[in-house]
């Protein structure tokens, strides 16, 4: 099987708002840089609490809730954290059946260098797998 490490599929443009940012400025964030999630970051930027993604400001809409009286420390999810050094088949070995729908890369010093949606994940190692197999669809 060809080996593709996980920083080689992982989004490296990082999107970092402070636990303080109202909720219609991560959404207008969301909207205008077109990504699905923003690192949330409490003090400085670097010290990464989790993240905000579309679904979360979905689902406040669903439950009636006002998005200008929610703050958004009440709402971020933590982020799964793996490392670098990860090929794509032992990240889906080690998370493939894990809840988590996106990862941050981070490097040795612990620093979230990159985002990987679990569906991506899940696309490559499955092309990886058909490759090996020989399968085409």
């Amino acid at each position: 099987m060809l080996v593709i490490k996980i920083t080689e599929i992982m989004r490296r443009e990082l999107v970092k708002l402070s636990i303080d940012t109202p909720i219609s400025v991560i959404a207008k964030t969301l909207w205008d840089k077109n990504v699905g999630s923003v690192l949330i970051y409490d003090g400085k930027e670097d010290n990464i609490v989790g993240f905000i993604d579309d679904r979360a400001i979905f689902k406040l809409i669903a439950e009636n809730r006002n998005p200008l009286e929610v703050k958004s420390s009440t709402i971020f999810k933590k982020l799964e954290c793996v490392p670098k050094s990860l090929t794509v088949k032992e990240m889906w070995e080690k998370y493939g059946n894990s809840n988590h729908k996106r990862f941050g890369i981070v490097d040795e010093n612990s620093k979230v260098i990159g985002i990987l949606r679990k569906k991506t994940l899940a696309t490559i190692h499955m092309q990886l797998l058909k490759e090996e197999l020989g399968i085409e669809l």
